[in-house]
C-alpha cells in the first residue's frame, strides 16, 4: 500500500497504516468514504471508532459496536503460550474484559484490567461479577500511559505472594502508534524482570523490530496475534 495516504479524519499525511486504519487517530467508525490506492483504483474505506483518542478498542461513541478480541482468538494465543492457575494476565486497554474473562474461565488463573474509559471500566466490573469471577478478576483505572509500569507489575505480582504466581502475560489490542511508545517500556519488561516467566501478546498490531535489543526476544507472529518472550513460555 502507498505510505502516503492521508487520513480523512484527523488529516495527518502518511498516516494510514491499513487501508481502514489511521495509526494516529483510529477514527473511522462509520465513514463510507472512497480514496485512492495503487493504480487510482478507489476503495470504500469502514474503519474504526476507538473514541476521542483512546488508544484501545472498545465501542463506538454511541455505544453500538463493540471492537474487542474475539473469545476466540484469545484462546488461540493462550494455547500458544504457558498458562495456568499460577499466572497472571494483565491486559492494558482491557474494555470488558473479554481477554481476562476467556482466561479465568479457561485457566482458573489470574487477571488484572486497566483501562482509562469509566463506562469500560464499570461494563468490565458488571460482567466479571455476573460470570462469578470476581475472586480472580481485578479491574482498575488507570492510564497506564502515566506510570511507571514496569514497577506496577512487580508490585501486582508482589501483591499476589500468596498465590505463587509463576508466570505473567501482558496483552495489548492497541493503536500502533500508543505501541511504538510502549516498545521501550515493554523491551525493558522483557529484559529485566527476574524469576518470572514473561510474554507479551500484541493483538492486531505488534510493536515492531526488536533486533536492538540487548538479550535475544522470542518473537512469534501468529495471525491476529504476536507474541513476544524472553524464553519460549
Amino acid at each position: 500500500m502507498s505510505n502516503k495516504l492521508k487520513c480523512p479524519i484527523c488529516k495527518t499525511e502518511n498516516a494510514m497504516v491499513e487501508v481502514d486504519v489511521c495509526q494516529f487517530c483510529g477514527s473511522l467508525e462509520g465513514m463510507d468514504l472512497s480514496i485512492e490506492i495503487h493504480n487510482n483504483v478507489k476503495k470504500t474505506m469502514f474503519g474504526y471508532d476507538w473514541g476521542n483518542g483512546f488508544g484501545a478498542p472498545y465501542k463506538t461513541n454511541d455505544g453500538s459496536v463493540a471492537y474487542t478480541t474475539s473469545k476466540d482468538l484469545a484462546t488461540m494465543a493462550f494455547d500458544n503460550v504457558r498458562i495456568n492457575n499460577k499466572t497472571l494476565v494483565i491486559d492494558l486497554g482491557c474494555g470488558d474484559a473479554i481477554i481476562l474473562r476467556t482466561a479465568a474461565k479457561l485457566y482458573r488463573c489470574y487477571g488484572l484490567g486497566v483501562d482509562i474509559d469509566d463506562h469500560a471500566v464499570q461494563d468490565s466490573q458488571n460482567l466479571i461479577k455476573e460470570e462469578n469471577l470476581e475472586s480472580l478478576i481485578t479491574i482498575e483505572k488507570i492510564n497506564f500511559m502515566n506510570i511507571d509500569l514496569l514497577n506496577y507489575v512487580k508490585t501486582k505480582v508482589q501483591q499476589l505472594h500468596c498465590m505463587e504466581i509463576s508466570t505473567v502475560i501482558i496483552t495489548a489490542y492497541l493503536l500502533p502508534q500508543l505501541l511504538k511508545k510502549l516498545k521501550p517500556t515493554f523491551i525493558n519488561m522483557l529484559t529485566s524482570i527476574e524469576n518470572l516467566a514473561l510474554c507479551i501478546i500484541c493483538f492486531k498490531w505488534n510493536f515492531g523490530d526488536i533486533s536492538k535489543s540487548k538479550k535475544t526476544i522470542s518473537v512469534d507472529e501468529k495471525d491476529g496475534y504476536t507474541i513476544y518472550s524472553l524464553q519460549q513460555i
